[in-house]
């Protein structure tokens, strides 16, 4: 995957599903020790228990991640023509 997102000049990822704290998780570590900026849509992941939902958002975003709503990304980009 890292040599398509490479070559096709991305330097971002988005990344949004499940398990927050288990896959999520390692998704967004591998994309920030390859140097993407990684975003996390907080409210478009889950995990078994919201405690664990939530201690993943807060690692996320102190270390390896922006953690943003979906609502956050959408009002970021400009409007479909």
């Amino acid at each position: 995957l890292d040599a398509i997102l490479r070559a096709n000049g991305t330097e971002t990822v988005v990344i949004a599903g499940v398990t927050t704290d288990v896959c999520v998780d390692t998704t967004a570590r591998d994309a920030f020790v390859h140097d993407y900026e990684v975003i996390v849509l907080s409210n478009c992941t889950a995990a078994t228990t919201p405690d664990r939902h939530r201690n993943a958002i807060d690692l996320l975003n102190a270390f390896f991640a922006h953690c943003v709503t979906s609502q956050d990304v959408c009002a970021a980009l400009p409007p479909l023509q």
